[in-house]
């Protein structure tokens, strides 16, 4: 993310007779720009994929929510929900 960060900063830097040889129309790369930088700098928080969840094993989810279903969900490892918690390793 850092990276990417880093990338748009360099591009959004670069000066308008720059990004003109570039492009046809550098006011749609200029906005294109800005609407990935609100996106960067959005209020985001991080989610705990099953896979590294402390609920989650062999495929399936635990977490004690499921306990009226008296069954373990099936997930995927890269799948994730609002419960999530790390695994403490």
């Amino acid at each position: 993310m850092a990276e990417l960060k880093d990338l748009v900063g360099e591009l959004l830097s670069l000066n308008a007779e720059n990004l003109a040889q570039r492009c046809i129309d550098n006011s749609d790369v200029e906005w294109c720009l800005g609407e990935l930088m609100d996106m960067l700098t959005a209020d985001m928080e991080a989610v705990t994929r099953c896979k590294d969840c402390k609920h989650y094993d062999r495929d399936q989810c635990y977490h004690p929510r499921h306990e009226r279903h008296q069954q373990a969900i099936p997930q995927f490892p890269d799948d994730y929900c609002s419960y999530g918690e790390k695994k403490h390793e």
